[in-house]
This record gives structure tokens, sequence and C-alpha cells, in this order.
């Protein structure tokens, strides 16, 4: 899919019916910045030799100069990767090429981090009883 930022896709057709099967997890794969598809498709079928499916994105290079370019991305990759786990809850790995974490990788730790700590001080906040700045 093309995004404001760049693209992504699953690296293989038919990942919904091997995940429902029993598969490995997902692998979320930042290639080098302005790349093609060609020179990851080695990368990609070795990941499904082994069971595991391929989320890859394409980032632009001008995503390093302008992060909220990287962050509608992020967002997009973030809400596909989502959708794919609300099927069947799998682990998640991050493998990144060259410039891959300078364009994007980057915005989607910083996302998945905010949305952690957010959800830790919630819970924390929750079950003690207590509010930021009060006692």
């Amino acid at each position: 899919m093309w995004g404001f930022g760049g693209r992504y896709y699953w690296g293989r057709k038919e990942r919904v019916e091997r995940r429902r099967a029993g598969g490995g997890g997902i692998i979320l794969v930042f290639a080098w910045m302005s790349s093609q598809e060609k020179p990851l498709k080695n990368y990609v079928q070795l990941y499904a030799s082994l069971g595991w499916d391929s989320l890859v994105c394409h980032s632009e290079f001008l995503n390093m100069f302008f992060p909220e370019k990287a962050a509608t991305l992020a967002h997009d990759l973030l809400k596909e990767l989502v959708e794919e786990l609300k099927i069947r809850p799998c682990p998640v790995v991050f493998s990144s090429f060259s410039g891959g974490p300078k364009a994007c990788m980057y915005k989607v730790l910083q996302t998945v981090m905010s949305r952690a700590t957010l959800s830790l001080d919630d819970s924390f906040s929750r079950s003690s009883g207590l509010r930021y700045g009060k006692r």
C-alpha cells in the first residue's frame, strides 16, 4: 500500500492461510531508503521458508528530514500490524537494512513505547488510587 512517506506490503500472498495453520510470527522488514521490492525478495523467501510472514516497509529518503512523513507511514504500518495480530497473536521481530531505522523504524518504536508508557501509567494510577500530582 502506498502511503504519505513510503509504502508497505505483505511479502507473501498466502500469509493468512499459513498463519491460521499455526505458522511462525511476523517480521517487520525496514528496507533501504527509496529501495525497490526485487532486492528484498530473497529475504522475504528466506523468512517464509522458516514459517514467518514479512511486512515490508519502503521509506522515502526525505522521511529523515520530515518526521511527520515518517510518523504517517509508521502509523499506517502499525495499524496494518495490529489488524493482523487481532486475527492471531504471534511474535513480532524487527529487521532493518541500512537506513531503514532512520527513515521509519524509529517512529514505529517511538509510537509503541509511548503507547506502552501510557498504558503502564494508567494501570498504575488506577490500581494505586493515586492521580498525578495528588496524594
